[in-house]
């Protein structure tokens, strides 16, 4: 272990006791041997130091609180941390001080990531504070019961770095998963598969969120029962909300804008389409493919090149009514009622 003075001496130079009292620095780790350190202060400052090594400890005296690097982020240091609601801020939140992770502005699906893991097996909820968020990876939903919630239009999710390929956010048979009220959006000249994919997720919904992410899907549901897409702004990408193989489902009060096709229902069972605009799609506005016992109802759609309300494959007891359909409606249905559709 070496000590190093604030003031450099030159060799056979006199050092004085006032000295002593300077800053110093030590070279190497300082064993105390089991004994106490006493009236010593960690480090105070007002930002996050560049550099850390896992375990370095600072006091944010802005904040208020103690926070160590975990290897991946600094987490704030609490006596009872929280296991049921894990809180993720942004490196540009406003308020840091609640959270139990804390991004730098790169990577920053490292952090959110960690929390997602954190989730008890039992379910919670991982908040996400107001702020730019860049993500740079896909991440994946660990624990059924998982809710992902944002701050409205506050809560921003950015593509960065090489993100061209998997999905913003992915659940593999996890059931009762939610993701609510953010911004997940496209910043480079990247196209990754999709945004939400939730493969085999009973009983999970999407709510409120604004996906403009560039994909080729922004919303992919596939072998999943009792799903709901819900007041939801939804552009940019070959289709905008796909769902396969899916028994159950409601896609409701959504706007739909510039796509190849803006929905598809294939191969699926008991869905409910209502109250959905749909705008500036090259191909079909609603893609309706051998899937039975659904309603598509009250559903406007605008500027479509091939057609309003396409059916194949002869869906079979399907409602298609009170639709404004641009591009009119085409294909056949069987035991199906088709009525009072405005065509356009």
């Amino acid at each position: 272990m070496g000590i190093k003075h604030e003031d450099v001496k030159a060799t056979g130079d006199k050092g004085y006791a006032s000295e002593w009292n300077k800053d110093h620095t030590i070279d190497g780790n300082v064993d105390v041997n089991k004994k106490q350190l006493l009236s010593m202060a960690i480090e105070n400052r007002t930002d996050y130091p560049a550099g850390p090594v896992a375990g370095q400890v600072i006091y944010r005296t802005d904040l208020g609180y103690p926070a160590v690097w975990d290897g991946s982020g600094w987490r704030r240091m609490k006596a009872e941390p929280r296991t049921a609601t894990i809180v993720v801020a942004a490196s540009d939140s406003v308020d840091t001080s609640s959270a139990d992770y804390v991004c730098d502005g790169t990577a920053d699906d490292v952090q959110i990531q960690a929390a997602l893991s954190a989730v008890p097996a039992t379910g919670g909820r991982v908040l996400l504070l107001e702020g730019t968020y860049n993500i740079s990876a896909q991440m994946t939903i660990a624990s059924s019961g998982t809710t992902i919630s944002g701050q409205g239009a506050g809560t921003i999710l950015k593509t960065s770095g090489s993100m061209n390929s998997g999905y913003c956010f992915y659940a593999t048979g996890k059931d009762n998963i939610t993701i609510e009220n953010m911004k997940i959006t496209l910043t480079a000249d990247l196209y990754p598969d999709g945004t939400i994919w939730l493969d085999g997720s009973d009983k999970s919904t999407i709510r409120g969120c604004w996906l403009n992410f560039g994909a080729s899907f922004q919303v992919y549901l596939t072998g999943s029962s009792d799903v709901t897409v819900i007041n939801c702004y939804i552009a940019d990408s070959d289709t905008l909300i796909r769902a396969i193989s899916c028994a159950g489902g409601r896609i409701v009060g959504n706007y739909l804008y510039d796509a190849l096709v803006g929905m598809q229902i294939k191969d699926s069972l008991s869905f409910t389409v209502s109250a959905n605009t749909i705008d500036e799609v090259g191909d079909e506005g609603l893609l309706i493919d051998n899937t039975g016992r659904s309603a598509f109802v009250g559903n406007v759609v605008t500027n479509s090149s091939s057609g309003g309300l396409v059916n194949v494959n002869s869906p079979d007891r399907v409602t298609e009514v009170a639709n404004t359909l641009n591009g009119g409606l085409t294909g056949a249905t069987t035991n199906s009622e088709v009525v009072h559709n405005v065509l356009t």
